[in-house]
């Protein structure tokens, strides 16, 4: 019996000294670390806990928010949903909110963080995000290798959409709105799963805009991104809220000023074929916020008009003859249907200018806290 507790003894012993020579040559190892924090994109909060998590000692070191989001964006463009890195310091711990604003199209996060004894500090960070990425580094690199099936479809489609309504002669303001109608004209919202609760994956995604022909905000924030991208022009996805409900929508540099572009409410729903509506195409913060809310730190400002559809197209009225002229202008060029945006103050005049017209259907619409779009669509009972 004391030759067993003696036997024992001694390998105890050397359990000890191996375990604290492995630390000793590894400071970063697990066995002596604690776990100091964890967020997700629902709870902003830092916690503290003491319970122990695996450390490695190979992650990549990152000082900056530049090497976390470097290091991120290299997953996304191999399809990952997660990375572990070393931080420099304490100071390199972004909260949830942080890492959220790292990077456009991510959908959701979380992290984990924890020190060792010796003072390293690792993180785990898993995310999810849009196809976006994977059709950016495709383009860049003319690389489809890191495509998933669906991605490489839509992809190719995107290129055949591309080859036939954009050419050289195009400016940035032509290129945006003819990207605009076409996912309108080709995408039907499908608010009938939405309001059964039985969306499926293809439903937020340009796959499910481009190929199966519907899908909700998220897919055509995305497909509209995507192809501005391809166009070279620099656009941005919002994620917000629209009257009340998450949403996303998208923010696009033309001309050197920013707006906000709306697809999705863009477009009529029920949906109309070939209608389209420009309410949302190229405007302000102001005009956007009386029904989009956004956080407006994270994202540009939009404040300029001279890309505006209505301005662009000399489509505001505040006098009952400047409407009338509008909506003849759109007769004699054999449009199916023109927009106006009111800004006159009696409504009664408008009916009377609407009188005039034999065959007509008309939509209006809030535009900002102080103004109405007339739609107008002529040839229907």
């Amino acid at each position: 019996m004391k030759k067993f507790l003696k036997i024992l003894s001694v390998m105890l012993f050397i359990t000890i000294t191996s375990l604290f020579m492995i630390n000793m040559a590894y400071p970063d190892n697990a066995l002596f670390s604690k776990f100091i924090g964890k967020g997700s994109f629902l709870d902003l909060k830092f916690a503290g806990n003491e319970d122990e998590t695996t450390i490695e000692y190979v992650y990549p070191l990152c000082s900056s928010r530049e090497d976390i989001r470097n290091v991120m964006m290299e997953e996304i463009y191999n399809n990952r949903n997660s990375i572990d890195i070393r931080l420099a310091d304490r100071d390199n711990i972004l909260s949830t909110e942080e890492l959220f604003n790292l990077i456009d199209g991510v959908d959701s996060i979380s992290y984990t963080v924890s020190e060792s004894r010796q003072g390293v500090i690792t993180e785990h960070i898993e995310f999810t995000y849009t196809d976006y990425y994977a059709y950016e580094y495709a383009f860049n690199n003319n690389d489809l290798s890191r495509m998933t099936e669906k991605q490489s479809i839509t992809y190719a489609k995107m290129l055949e959409i591309m080859a036939e309504y954009i050419n050289d002669s195009m400016d940035e303001y032509e290129k945006a709105l003819v990207l605009h109608d076409y996912i309108v004209k080709n995408c039907r919202y499908n608010i009938e799963d939405l309001q059964n609760n039985n969306l499926e994956e293809d439903d937020y995604t340009a796959y499910g805009t481009l190929i199966i022909g519907e899908s909700v905000c998220s897919g055509y924030a995305e497909t509209y991104r995507t192809l501005l991208m391809m166009c070279g022009i620099e656009s941005r996805t919002v994620s917000g809220k629209a009257d009340g409900e998450a949403h996303a929508w998208n923010l696009v540099k033309i001309n050197e000023n920013w707006y906000h572009v709306d697809v999705t409410w863009d477009d009529p729903v029920p949906d109309t074929g070939d209608y389209v509506y420009h309410n949302y195409f190229n405007v302000t913060d102001e005009v956007i916020s009386a029904d989009h809310i956004w956080n407006r730190g994270r994202y540009p400002q939009a404040i300029s008009v001279g890309d505006n559809y209505f301005v662009k197209n000399d489509l505001i009225a505040s006098t009952t003859e400047k409407i009338e002229d509008i909506i003849d202008r759109a007769v004699a060029e054999n449009k199916q249907e023109v927009s106006v945006l009111w800004k006159g103050e009696d409504e009664a005049d408008l009916n009377r200018v609407f009188y005039h017209y034999y065959s007509y259907t008309l939509s209006e619409h809030s535009y900002g806290d102080e103004y109405r779009v007339y739609n107008i669509r002529f040839g229907d009972e």
